[in-house]
Formats: structure tokens, C-alpha cells, sequence
């Protein structure tokens, strides 16, 4: 009985730590296409007319003829303005999902 549960103690182990893998990686991959969604959303934003006229006036003072551009000092920039930090965290697996997931490989 000692040398059959021996047997099996290295695959059960290499599975439960491909297991913790799998969901490191998986939240990984949900942050990365959260950034992406974000950064299509940004470059679908720099293609419009507003956005490139809010950047000449903020970037190089720009100004269409005819209006005059005011100046006010005392605001915030947006480097000092706190921004949220969001970061996908995987969960632990209990050990009843561990052997459910481990059936559910082997049985299927």
C-alpha cells in the first residue's frame, strides 16, 4: 500500500502544481486583455478630431483663429492626481476542487 501511494505521490504533485499554473497564468491572461481592451479603447481615442485638438492645446498651447487660450495655474496634473490600481488575482483552489478537477481529468 506504502509503494502504491509512493507511486503516485510525484504525478499528484506535478499536478497540483500545474494546477496553480493554470490559474496564475489564466488571471495573467484576463489582466492582459483587460490592458489591451483599454489600449484599443486609447487608440480608437487618438484617431478622433477632439482628441488631437484637446492635445495641441495641452501639449503646445494651440489654438484655432480667433480664440484666445487662458492659462490657469494651481490644478492638478494628472501625474499627481492617485489613479486605482487594479490587479487579477487567481484564487486558491480548495482541496475539494483539487480532487474534483483531478476526477474530472482522469474520467473524462
Amino acid at each position: 500500500m506504502l509503494v502504491a501511494a509512493g507511486l503516485y505521490y510525484a504525478p499528484l504533485r506535478d499536478f497540483f502544481a500545474q494546477q496553480d499554473r493554470q490559474q496564475k497564468e489564466a488571471a495573467t491572461l484576463a489582466e492582459l486583455k483587460r490592458q489591451n481592451k483599454a489600449m484599443e479603447g486609447q487608440i480608437a481615442a487618438m484617431k478622433s478630431e477632439v482628441w488631437v485638438i484637446r492635445e495641441a492645446r495641452s501639449q503646445f498651447q494651440l489654438v484655432p483663429k480667433g480664440m484666445q487660450a487662458f492659462v490657469v495655474d494651481g490644478l492638478p496634473s494628472d501625474e499627481e492626481l492617485p489613479k486605482p490600481e487594479v490587479k487579477a488575482v487567481a484564487q486558491s483552489l480548495s482541496w475539494g476542487d483539487r480532487l474534483h478537477d483531478l476526477f474530472d481529468t482522469l474520467f473524462r
